[in-house]
Order: structure tokens, then C-alpha cells, then sequence
């Protein structure tokens, strides 16, 4: 078996559409995206994010594919940009065993036919 070096996996895009937002222009769906401590009223996997934990930090707790068991991780926002409608944040302490995480969430058109 070939083993994946850490460089290998610098980048992904996952695309997440939220029923939630269905019909809605990017500009309108930006305005509740942009609301960083509050992506779990839009996102239903996100069972909370709890505003300014340790130091600043936001604190998230999800599900995964319906499973009623729970998992967090704490993230701090880097950078947000209104004009391109999107926001950096980077993820430290976890229940998931994930590394250190940098990652932007980006409000666009659907590219759905």
C-alpha cells in the first residue's frame, strides 16, 4: 500500500448546499452565512456554536449522517470578507482527531443545472 504524504492533501472542496438556503441569491444567503456564531441555524449537521469560548474561540458541535452521537471542535476566525462572501477560520481542539485545519467557507451560485 502506498502511503499519502501529508503535502498530498494540502487542499479539498467540498461543496455543502443547505436546504435551508434553496432559492436564495448569494447575496441574500450570504447575510445568514456571514453570521459566524449562528451557521448552525442554517447548517442542521451543526447541532450549536457556541459564541466565544476560551479566549475568543467559537465552539461547534455536530452530527454526522444523522448519528445521534455528538462531536466538537473549537475554531477561530481568521479572516471574513464580505465583497467575496467568505470567511477563514482555523480549527485547533477536537474530539475528532483532526490536525490543525485552516479552512474558508465561500458563498457562490449553485452550479446546478
Amino acid at each position: 500500500m502506498q502511503q499519502v504524504k501529508p503535502q498530498q492533501l494540502q487542499k479539498w472542496e467540498i461543496t455543502v448546499r443547505s436546504s435551508k438556503l434553496q432559492g436564495v441569491k448569494p447575496d441574500q444567503a450570504w447575510s445568514l452565512v456571514s453570521d459566524y456564531y449562528g451557521i448552525h441555524k442554517i447548517l442542521p449537521s451543526i447541532t450549536s456554536a457556541s459564541e466565544k469560548v476560551d479566549g475568543g474561540l467559537r465552539q461547534i458541535t455536530f452530527s454526522m449522517n444523522g448519528s445521534p452521537q455528538t462531536h466538537w471542535f473549537k475554531d477561530r476566525l481568521v479572516n471574513m470578507d464580505h465583497k467575496v462572501r467568505s470567511y477563514t477560520y482555523e480549527i485547533g481542539e477536537n474530539d475528532c482527531g483532526l490536525e490543525k485545519i485552516t479552512s474558508t467557507l465561500k458563498v457562490g451560485s449553485s452550479r446546478r443545472a
